[in-house]
């Protein structure tokens, strides 16, 4: 099935308010002026800036994806901030979202292991992150610090 976006019923829109444009001056004796309206509401729908309140309501209506792929920029201030305050299980949700938008990046896997081990999770779990991390980061750099902060989660789990 496709994935509709935004983009895509936006040009769907457009397409058929120019053709009801187009057909209705041939249907109506006065239709050229119910034309020019609609003409206009079909420019409009073109400019994605201009249309965003309307497709927004599409998307809430029939559950369509948002228009842009594009991924927010990499910030792990929130976790280091709940980190700070003690609030852990946070944190690593947080961790957890900056890993599904750029999973390349090996922070994210490394304070993920050690926020677990902090918390008392099961030795299972770190080592099911470090499998993760390792099958998406590729750099010998990235792929050594996982490996010391693997050792270090392990060995605060030990304590």
């Amino acid at each position: 099935m496709v994935q509709f976006t935004r983009d895509h019923l936006r040009w769907i829109g457009a397409a058929l308010v120019f053709g009801l444009a187009y057909l209705i001056p041939g249907w109506v004796v006065w239709g050229f002026l119910l034309s020019l309206p609609l003409f206009a509401i079909g420019a409009l729908l073109l400019l994605k800036e201009l249309t965003r309140p309307f497709t927004w309501m599409i998307d809430a209506v029939m559950g369509t994806t948002p228009g842009s792929d594009e991924r927010p920029p990499i910030d792990l201030r929130l976790a280091r901030f709940y980190v700070e305050k003690g609030r852990l299980d946070e944190a690593i949700e947080e961790y957890a979202r900056v890993m599904q938008w750029h999973p390349g990046i090996s922070e994210p896997y490394e304070e993920t292991m050690i926020l677990l081990a902090r918390t008392g999770a099961p030795r299972k779990r770190i080592d099911q992150m470090l499998r993760r991390g390792r099958r998406h980061l590729r750099s010998p750099e990235a792929r050594a610090a996982l490996d010391r902060a693997h050792r270090k989660a392990r060995e605060t789990r030990a304590d």
